[in-house]
């Protein structure tokens, strides 16, 4: 499976300039053509932008993703945002995975990021439901990778390679546990990670939002063993690896993580 990393900064401002740009991006890999090209979260609109009008076109963004699609031939996974349910006032942090024919997964953000100051839920409301993987591909987004049995379970319903499309926040310390947590989720689901960050804007010469998350670039794939076999700089760049996935089933054969679970514990009880 040929994946293309397309780490780049999204625009704050309009979900049509960054829809070109995805579309720019499909055109030029359409010539060393990908199974997957995957952006990072937010790609509609960065954070700091005003998110209710991103998602009031989420039709259109969703259309110019499969246009994109049809260009490349290929499967195009990006972060984008949808109005939220039951009257709520807030937005849907969705993980899009478009193909030629139209959308064909949206996984809702589950993991809100309420840490270090940030408080994601103020905006966004999250999501219920652990995506179903499609054709082998599972999906997580951002904080998500702080939360393993999220991709544990999609590696037991069949996903060999996990994405994780993030628009991770600066800060002490951050960039290292970008690094590990991706390492060590590869590790835990015995699948490839791949993980898509927005490229660090201070790497351009753009001071961004640092009250924002806004991304610290970084971009990388680990395999099931924990080796990294490809990581990105800060800025802007493009990335492909052409992924053994066929190799994720003779491994978890000799590991047996996945195997060896003991289901039905309720660990929740420890300390009641």
């Amino acid at each position: 499976m040929k994946i293309a990393l397309c780490q780049v900064a999204s625009s704050t401002t309009s979900v049509e300039a960054n829809i070109a740009t995805v579309k720019d991006a499909a055109a030029k890999l359409a010539a060393s053509p990908c199974d997957v090209l995957v952006f990072p979260e937010a790609m509609a609109l960065s954070f700091g932008g005003d998110l209710p009008k991103a998602a009031e076109q989420w039709n259109s963004w969703v259309e110019g993703l499969r246009c994109a699609a049809a260009v490349a031939h290929t499967l195009i996974i990006a972060g984008g945002f949808r109005p939220a349910e039951h009257g709520d006032r807030r937005v849907r942090n969705t993980l899009c995975c478009v193909t030629e024919h139209g959308l064909v997964r949206a996984y809702d953000k589950i993991h809100g990021f309420d840490a270090l100051g940030y408080c994601e839920r103020d905006t966004v409301q999250p999501g219920r439901t652990v995506p179903e993987p499609y054709e082998g591909i599972g999906f997580a987004v951002c904080h998500d990778l702080r939360f393993p049995s999220m991709f544990i379970e999609q590696a037991s319903a069949g996903a060999g390679v996990l994405v994780a499309s993030a628009s991770w926040g600066a800060g002490p310390g951050k960039a290292t546990q970008w690094e590990a947590l991706a390492q060590v989720r590869a590790m835990d689901s015995c699948s490839f990670l791949v993980a898509v960050d927005q490229a660090d804007r201070t790497a351009m010469g753009d001071p961004g939002m640092p009250d924002q998350p806004q991304g610290i670039g970084m971009s990388g794939i680990w395999a099931p063993d924990g080796s990294c076999l490809m990581r990105l700089g800060r800025a802007e760049e493009v990335g492909i690896v052409d992924v053994p996935v066929d190799e994720v089933s003779a491994y978890r054969s000799r590991l047996g993580v996945l195997h060896n679970r003991v289901k039905g514990i309720d660990y929740d009880a420890c300390g009641r």
